[in-house]
This record gives C-alpha cells, structure tokens and sequence, in this order.
C-alpha cells in the first residue's frame, strides 16, 4: 500500500516563516519547492493547503530511507512547530471525506446552535455527535476500491437524515446534471459509433453535478486508455472530454489544451530517453493523447513502468493512451499493464458498421444544408467499399472527404439554386464511376473466353442451390469455394459475375462483391487482427467476400509473430456462423492454396468447391485481345491478321509459365497499343483514334511485350528493318 507524508506546521511557526524565509515566502510554497527539488521524483506532492503539505511516496520507495532524507532536508528550517509524519493512503483518503462533509454540514450546524450559549458539557457532547456525522454518512457513499476510494452504490438508507443526502440534494444533483447533459448531448450525438465513449462523458457529467470542489481533485489522478482505429475523430472526443472535465472543477476548473505525442519505437535504444525528457518538461494545464501503438507488447517491461511512474508525478496534467482498436483479451491485458501503476479508465470505439457511415454522411451533409438521393446513395456505398478496399479508408476522415468532394462538384457543376442542395446520382458517378451493367450475369459469363468447364461448375452449383429450394429436408449447401490458377485467368472476374448470379437467383440479400487480402484482415499490432477480420466479413455479410493470394495469411509473419494464422481463425468462425449469409472465395496459385488447405482442415472442411483456372491458350489469348480492341475503337482491318501472327509465335515456355499474367498481359498490351495511336493521332494532326497494324507493331516492340522463343536468340513479333 502506498504511504503518504504529512508536513505541518503551527499558526506561530507560519508567521516565523513570514519573517526570516527570504523574498516572504509562505511554508506552503518554500516546503514544497525545498521537497521536491531535494527528493525529486521519489515523491509526488498531492496537495498544499495553508498550514499543511502532503507528499506521496513513488513505488518502491522504503518509507524510512526517505523521512531519514527529508529531516536532512528540513534541517536548516526544523523547529518546534514543524511536525513530518507517515500515514496510510485509506486513511487520508477517509479524512478527506470526512473534513468535505463538515464543511457541508457547517451552515445547518451554526442554524441550530443558534439558542442560548452551551456549556462546556453541552459543547463536548455536540462535538462528538458532529465527528461521529460524517463517518456514517461516508461510509454510505463511498466504498473501497483497491488502493483508494471511489463513487459507489450506497448502503439501504437508515431512518437518520445524516446518513443519506436529504431529497432536495439528490434533487439539485438531478437537475444540474440534466442541464449539463442538455449542454453537451448535440455534441454527444456527433459521435457516432462510440457508445462506450459517450458513456464516458455521461458519467463525468454526473460527477461534475455531484462532487464537490475537494472531491473533484480526484478525478486529477484518473488516465484514460483510447482503443479506436486511425481516422475517428479523435480530436472531438479529447475537445468533449476535457470540456466534461472542466464541468467537474478538476484541474482548477479549466479546459485543458490538447497535445499528442507519439511513443518512438522500443527498439530505438534512446526512445525511453526521449520520451522521458518530453514528460519532463511543464504540461500544466495540458492533456496529452499518448499514441503507444509500438509499445503495445512492451507494456510489462521496466521501461514502460518507469514512463508511467514519470506520468503519476505530473501534476494537472491528464493522459489519454492511444492503441488501435484490439479484441478484449488484449485490451484487458493492456489494462492490466497500466493499470499496475496508474489510475485507469477504458474506452473503445470500433470499426464503423456502413449504417453510421451512412449516419456521419447524413449529418456532414445536413451541415451543408444538402441531402441525397436513394440512387446517389447506392453508389456512395460502392465509392465507400473502393476506398476501403484499396487501404486508404480512414474512418470518420474519409466519409467526410467523399461528402466533401461531392458537394464541391454539385456547386461547381450546377448553379440553379434550386438544386444545389440535392446530390444526384449524377453528381455521385462523376466523382467515382461506377460501370452499369444491363446484362445478365449468364450473358456476362456466356461472353468470357476458354472457361467452358468453369462455366459447367457454376451450373452445377446453381442446379445444387435449386434442388435445395424444391427439397429443403436436403439442407442448405455451404457456398464457400477457392478459385485456383495463375494470375490472369479470370479469377476475380468470373467472381464477381458469380456475385450478380446469385443476388439474381435470391440467394444472397445484398449481392455486392468485396475484394480483400491479407493487408485488409491482418493487423500490425497484438489484438488487432482478430476484430479487423470480423469487421471486414461483418461489412461484406450478404454478399461476396473475395480473398485474394489468400495463401499469404498462413505464411509466417516477419518477427515471427502469428497474426496471419489468427485472421484464418476469425474467418473460420464467420464463414461458419454467417454461411448462410455470407459466400467466402479464397483465390490464388495452385499450389499454395493446397499448402493453405493441407494446413488447415477446419478451413478445407468449409470449402466444398475448387473451381480450377488454367492458362490460356495462345487463340484463346488472341480472342481476348480482339474484344479489347474492338470494344471501344474502331480499327483497320489488317491488325487482326499481325496481332494474330504475335499470339501464334509466344513459347509454350511463356505461356504454361506460373508467372504469366494471361489476360492481364493482353489488356496491358492492347493499352500500350492505343497509347500508341494516341501518339500517332496527336503527330499526324487526324481526329479519329483509330487501331492500326503500325500502333501494334509498335506497342510489341517495348520490353514487355518483346516474347523471346525457347533458345533465346529471336524475338517474337516485329523488328524494325
């Protein structure tokens, strides 16, 4: 248990001090000053009144050691009226209590004393009803927590008025903390997503109607512990809370300044000394978001407990730990780390579901005095699912970001007042193009070349989910597959027009298709992994998962740690508990998704299809190239014959090699093509693009595109004469 010293002084020695303390000086200022500067960090000062300090002892420090250097210290001034002592923590904490409650009861007292002056007997006996007061009315509203004493339920009430508080206090509590929360819940309701953090706010709020001044000191030694992904509004919350705080009179009744700092890197071998020396320097006044990502499997060294003992002895200073939002094995045990030495309070705000993305778009837009159409807000949603899935969504940022960019683009394009408050759908595609599809899914598999035996599976597949329907004492298939093959051959597409198959035959509500990879489910951080993974499978619930190289997340982590096999663990689970809602594709090399399967038979066991993909034939890869070009461009009719000449003359080394691109080779060679005629067009002064066998002979002869047979002496294509 930890020990406090008590330095005292009489009315008498006060005014010595007056008198011969150089530059007039009071005890309460010299004491403290000569304290702390002689014992430095081995005591923390709790609280200096007129005629008494008091000091707490740092972890580990012997009781006795230090009162034998502190009378060292206070020699040069130590006299009859200078007392130093040690008393237990509870103890204080206990008086402290009660000294508050005297002081509350003082005015009613001096009301009912107001009679014929009491004798001596009379005046004995009062004092012994007053101390006894308090004590019960203490022991009913607090109530042991540990180390010290916090707000707790209190006891049955007992018949006497001084046990409880009379009903016009809890009334005048109700009522302010009413008028606070009034104050502060448009505030509140911005918070989208953060149940546990509001819960926060709402509960200093009723502190701040119910302590009083003494009391409120406490919530001085209270840290805070923040779990929640980059890109939230943290800065809100740290506004809202040092606000709240405020309310309460700690910190002497004013709004902290928020600061952040970011923890270097334990393994930088002066980081503890940077760190040190910033904690070092004032922060009076101040509250400092601590981002302790890179220290969050540290937290149990001696160097992070040595940071924190710095942190105990800052005085009006609050610290909010910053860590990505983790699972709760691994916030508990960040709690625990922490807690060890510091008082603590946890909160944590998860990945946004789509509805408050929705939610923080409306009211961002509302703030504009704008809103959306239904057809506008279909095609938000796909802008919301590109953002995350190429890695650059962050959070409440990027939702306000697209917001932004399409208002901008509706008062740029549009100036009839009458309709700048309205994004369309219109308004929405111009920002982020999404391509209409009137075909049906079997026209769009239909149209994709060499699949014939994929294209037989996914009718097996489909027939399968029929016959389900017509007997349902079959029970329901489970859907998840794995698509094999090299890079190139169809994979992602033919998912995706699997996607649209099956929202067409109503076997999935939603029917959009995310594509993910280990980058998306795998976090950089202990306890990261598990709720980033549910959280992707919980966006993409009615639809279509797509992993693709899925076979990276069994592939050992660098550092050794496991976070691969730990995003294979949550997604078992989902795929097993939403596999009526939710269809799982993992994708990628043959070889290493077999690895993937031998390794982990709960996933193989889950995964009743394989549908294989093999690398096109050399007309088959010819064919692809001609529905490229003659999509968009018109094109002479002598670059069939030369593109088909280049397909014909690839190595069969090249194109049965693991690494060939296949279609994605084709589609990059018929752009150089058209880049190629592009040039051309610009050159000659001619308005047509238009293909030609010359923009093809000239796109083959770039690197890339330059296939050498076998023996590797002849390219293949064109060379120039």
């Amino acid at each position: 248990m930890s020990r406090f010293i008590f330095i005292e002084w009489t009315s008498d020695y006060f005014f010595y001090f007056i008198d011969h303390v150089e530059g007039g000086d009071t005890p309460s200022v010299y004491i403290p000053r000569l304290v702390e500067s002689k014992l430095q960090n081995r005591v923390k000062l709790e609280r200096t009144e007129t005629e008494k300090c008091i000091f707490s002892l740092a972890e580990g420090e012997n009781a006795q050691q230090v009162l034998d250097d502190l009378n060292e210290a206070l020699a040069p001034i130590a006299g009859d009226g200078l007392q130093v002592r040690l008393e237990d923590e509870e103890f204080e904490a206990f008086m402290a209590q009660i000294d508050e409650l005297l002081e509350s009861l003082e005015e009613e007292d001096e009301e009912e004393t107001k009679q014929d002056t009491p004798t001596e007997e009379e005046n004995a006996a009062k004092e012994a009803e007053e101390r006894a007061r308090p004590f019960a009315a203490a022991s009913s509203l607090f109530t042991s927590a540990g180390s010290g004493f916090r707000p707790g339920k209190k006891s049955a009430p007992a018949p006497s008025r001084t046990e409880t508080p009379d009903s016009g206090e809890k009334k005048s509590i109700e009522k302010r903390y009413g008028e606070l929360l009034a104050e502060f819940q448009p505030r509140l309701d911005d918070l989208v997503g953060a149940p546990e953090f509001v819960d926060l706010i709402k509960e200093t709020l009723h502190l701040a109607a119910s302590l009083s001044g003494k009391l409120a000191v406490m919530l001085e030694y209270r840290q805070y512990l923040l779990a929640v992904d980059a890109g939230y509004d943290v800065g809100a919350c740290m506004d809202i809370l040092v606000d709240a705080l405020r309310e309460t009179g700690a910190f002497g009744g004013r709004s902290l300044a928020v600061k952040r700092f970011n923890f270097p890197s334990p393994r930088d071998k002066q980081a503890v000394d940077c760190i040190t020396e910033y904690l070092h320097k004032p922060h009076y006044g101040e509250l400092i978001l601590l981002d302790i990502r890179l220290w969050m499997d540290s937290l149990r060294s001696e160097d992070f407990r040595h940071i924190c003992r710095i942190i105990q002895s800052c005085d009006k200073t609050a610290f909010v730990f910053w860590v990505p939002f983790v699972d709760k094995p691994t916030m508990a045990s960040l709690e625990a780390a922490i807690s060890d030495v510091l008082d603590l309070r946890s909160v944590s705000i998860p990945p946004l579901a789509y509805a408050d993305i929705r939610l923080i778009a409306e009211r961002y837009l509302a703030s504009f005095d704008m809103s959306m159409t239904d057809e506008a807000w279909d095609v938000f949603r796909l802008l919301i699912r590109k953002e995350q899935a190429d890695g650059t969504f962050w959070s409440t940022s990027s939702v306000k970001k697209v917001c932004r960019d399409m208002v901008i683009h509706k008062l740029v394009s549009l100036l009839d007042p009458d309709k700048r408050s309205l994004v369309e759908l219109a308004d929405v595609q111009d920002i982020c193009p999404v391509e209409t599809e009137a075909r049906s899914s079997v026209e769009m598999l239909d149209d994709l070349v060499g699949i014939d035996e994929i294209r037989a599976q996914i009718q097996g597949i489909i027939s399968q989910i029929i016959a389900h329907r017509q007997h349902p004492e079959l029970g329901a298939p489970c859907l998840h597959m794995r698509f094999t093959g090299n890079p190139g051959t169809g994979k992602t597409t033919v998912a995706r027009i699997l996607g649209k198959m099956l929202k067409e035959k109503g076997v999935l509500r939603i029917g959009e298709f995310f594509e993910r990879s280990r980058h998306d489910l795998v976090g950089q951080y202990i306890g990261e992994t598990a709720p980033r993974t549910a959280a992707v499978c919980r966006d993409a619930y009615g639809s279509v998962l797509f992993i693709d190289e899925a076979y990276a997340l069994w592939h050992e982590d660098i550092g050794g740690k496991d976070f691969g096999k730990e995003a294979l663990t949550t997604l078992i689970a989902e795929m097993e508990n939403h596999r009526d809602d939710l269809i799982v594709i993992l994708a990628g090399y043959t070889d290493e998704m077999d690895e993937l399967m031998k390794g982990n038979s709960g996933l193989e066991s889950r995964i009743p299809f394989e549908i294989k993909f093999r690398n096109y034939t050399r007309d088959e890869l010819y064919q692809i190239f001609c529905k490229f070009a003659s999509k968009v461009l018109p094109c002479d009719e002598d670059l069939w014959p030369e593109a088909k000449r280049y397909f014909d003359a690839m190595p069969e080394a090249m194109i049965n090699s693991k690494e060939f691109a296949n279609a994605r080779f084709v589609r990059n060679l018929y752009e150089r093509t058209w880049a190629k005629a592009a040039l051309r067009q610009q050159l000659e002064g001619k308005e047509e693009l238009r293909l030609t066998k010359i923009d093809f002979a000239k796109a083959i002869m770039d690197p890339e595109f330059t296939c050498e047979q076998s023996s590797g002496k002849r390219p293949v294509g064109f060379s120039k004469k």
